[in-house]
């Protein structure tokens, strides 16, 4: 699986829970090391904040989620 399609899971799975979800659990489901997954996580943001998206992937202890950002 390519970098972009392993993204993509990453983003899917975070939509898909619509709740916080441990590293742990969010790498399994996209069946990827747990560092990459922050990796993922990072560039998703990083897009997102380019695009002006009113999304954001929100770090909750050791959980992440899809939420709106706060001024939104």
């Amino acid at each position: 699986m390519k970098f972009s399609e392993r993204m993509a899971a990453v983003e899917a799975v975070l939509f898909a829970c619509g709740e916080p979800i441990e590293l742990e659990k969010l790498a399994a489901a996209a069946e990827i090391e747990k560092e990459a997954a922050e990796r993922m996580v990072e560039r998703l943001n990083e897009r997102y904040a380019e695009q002006g998206s009113a999304v954001v992937i929100g770090k909750l202890g050791d959980s992440y989620q899809m939420m709106t950002r706060p001024e939104y």
